[in-house]
């Protein structure tokens, strides 16, 4: 699959977006390489179609929360926090 998106915190900040990779993510579905929270949605959505989703913390990046790769003392996504995904399906592979 191949997805743009944009994610959130709950208070609105941005933590992530594949518009900073300047292209869209190549992901395969229910092999590990997205949050749950994607595995499960991901597979519902057609190409060329856009969602608003809310991702419980369970389904996210749960009680460890995400680490910056450049300062492990700091969170890009604190523990159990829920997320807000914009997502457009750019293409569907099978």
């Amino acid at each position: 699959m191949t997805v743009n998106y944009t994610g959130f915190l709950p208070n609105g900040k941005l933590f992530d977006s594949s518009a900073s990779d300047g292209r869209p993510l190549r992901c395969r579905v229910g092999r590990g390489e997205v949050i749950k929270g994607w595995d499960e949605v991901l597979q519902l959505l057609p190409a060329g179609s856009r969602a608003r989703v809310w991702i419980p913390a369970a389904l996210a990046y749960g009680a460890k929360g995400a680490r910056n790769p450049d300062d492990d003392n700091r969170y890009i996504v604190p523990p159990n926090t829920d997320l807000v995904f914009e997502l457009e399906m750019v293409k569907v592979t099978k």
